[in-house]
């Protein structure tokens, strides 16, 4: 029978040939301790978190190092352990304490520093509305820490403005750090990041730059498409992720288009982007702007009666900022006129940011919005041109001229040069298959989502 010395002698040179010594170092070395005794081996770790990622991504290769050294079935336990835990927070606090003087001291030019985020302005996942427009997005996130194993070390979330993107990747921060504890994870927009990279070029302070932000468990960046242009940053950022990687750490940025649109951006690190794990969240549907509007009412003190939010939800199109918008415009609204909340209070709250009801807009109007979403010139719509981009963009104007203008098929048909109307009901059916399915719509140099498309030009029609 195997003494634990003589196991762990063994043990420990054959676990880190076979998984490396930076995930040796880091996972068994500094954050748990190994006892061999009775035939099992018993992995005590400072919290549930460490106990979730060594199971998922190292139990194996554990399982297969004690079975080779002892020559039989290996019964492999976990236990929570006090001291380790306490370590472990003076290690990451004293982490955020040198990272906190480096950014202040080393890394910041003499101008005054960026000022980081007031601890308790997070946002978290308790008050994320999770509805049809966003649950991919979010339930990938969660996995990040519910199921490490099924989850890539790299996701990107894109998405429009406002439609809670950051929510999403500061509520999956505060997540993982309060699992591991203060500084532990970094979380930090893609224009800090760049700002941070270049003052520590200036001050030739490389090496604690990188320390910094390659110590870290995990790393979330916002805004990533800041980096477009900046090829030194997005080397710089791209060997950030890879040492991680190797790591098995997680990396998760945000970015406002899919990573395929992404301009200026070298070819390793799109590809990077775009071999992992790429989630959409689009603009609040109904159900969801239902939701969000009771949430943030009762978050502000808004006692709002249900025709009102419905109401709301129904004229209301836009983001989530948008939404709001509309309610503190309500309560303002209700505050200083002193009245009880009824719809007509209600419309008249929110006139400035919708258009009022009844107005209808022109052709014109219309095409001139579409071509702007989509980036291209009015007179294209009036060509013969059948390519997909062209006729995609025609089929979807026609379909926006029939139900926010006054005119009919038979005028809308004849403003394109068309005899028929049938083109127009045609184009109606068409649009209507794309919106059922959400099908992608060729919008520019990339694809887009029919529904978050006609949404935003909804949005901008509102406004007119």
């Amino acid at each position: 029978m195997l003494t634990n010395q003589e196991f762990l002698t063994a043990f420990a040179p054959a676990l880190m040939q076979r998984i490396g010594k930076p995930r040796f170092s880091l996972y068994f070395e500094r954050n748990s301790r190994l006892q061999w005794e009775d035939g099992a081996l018993t992995i005590s770790v400072p919290n549930r978190f460490f106990q979730e990622w060594i199971v998922n991504r190292f139990l194996s290769d554990v399982r297969h190092v004690a079975e080779q050294i002892t020559g039989g079935s290996v019964n492999i336990r976990f236990a929570i352990d006090p001291e380790l835990f306490q370590d472990l927070r003076q290690e990451q606090a004293e982490a955020e304490t040198r990272a906190l003087e480096q950014t202040l001291h080393e890394l910041t030019p003499p101008a005054p520093p960026s000022a980081a985020k007031p601890a308790g302005r997070w946002h978290t996942l308790d008050d994320f509305v999770v509805g049809d427009c966003n649950r991919l997005a979010y339930t990938a996130a969660k996995n990040l820490i519910d199921r490490v194993q099924e989850t890539p070390n790299l996701i990107t979330l894109h998405g429009g403005t406002g439609v809670g993107k950051t929510h999403l990747l500061e509520g999956l921060y505060t997540e993982m750090r309060r699992t591991l504890g203060e500084g532990a994870t970094l979380c930090i927009s893609a224009e800090e990041f760049t700002n941070r990279f270049q003052a520590a070029l200036v001050s030739k302070q490389m090496p604690q730059f990188r320390r910094q932000f390659r110590d870290t468990y995990a790393l979330f960046v916002d805004n990533i498409q800041f980096l477009s242009g900046k090829q030194g940053t997005q080397e710089e950022f791209l060997h950030t992720y890879e040492a991680l990687h190797r790591l098995g750490r997680p990396v998760i940025v945000t970015c406002d288009v899919p990573p395929r649109q992404l301009k200026d951006f070298s070819p390793q690190l799109l590809d990077r982007l775009l071999g992992g794990g790429v989630w959409a969240i689009e603009p609040p549907d109904h159900d969801t702007r239902l939701r969000i509007l009771r949430a943030k009412a009762e978050q502000i003190g808004l006692a709002l009666p249900k025709e009102a939010v419905n109401y709301l939800a129904d004229r209301l199109r836009g983001n989530v900022r948008e939404l709001d918008a509309a309610l503190y415009a309500v309560r303002l609204y209700q505050q200083v006129h002193d009245k009880p909340i009824t719809i007509d209070l209600i419309r008249a709250a929110i006139a400035n940011l919708v258009r009022p009801e009844g107005k209808l807009v022109t052709m014109e109007e219309v095409e001139q919005v579409v071509c702007k979403q989509l980036n291209m010139d009015v007179k294209t719509l009036h060509t013969p041109s059948r390519a997909r981009l062209v006729s995609h963009a025609r089929m979807l104007t026609m379909y926006l001229m029939r139900l926010h203008t006054k005119a009919s098929a038979q005028a809308i048909a004849q403003h394109f040069g068309y005899r028929s109307h049938s083109i127009v009901m045609a184009a109606m059916k068409k649009v209507e298959k794309w919106l059922e399915e959400d099908e992608p719509l060729f919008a520019g140099v990339g694809r887009s989502p029919v529904r978050e498309l006609v949404e935003n030009i909804e949005k901008e029609l509102n406004r007119l």
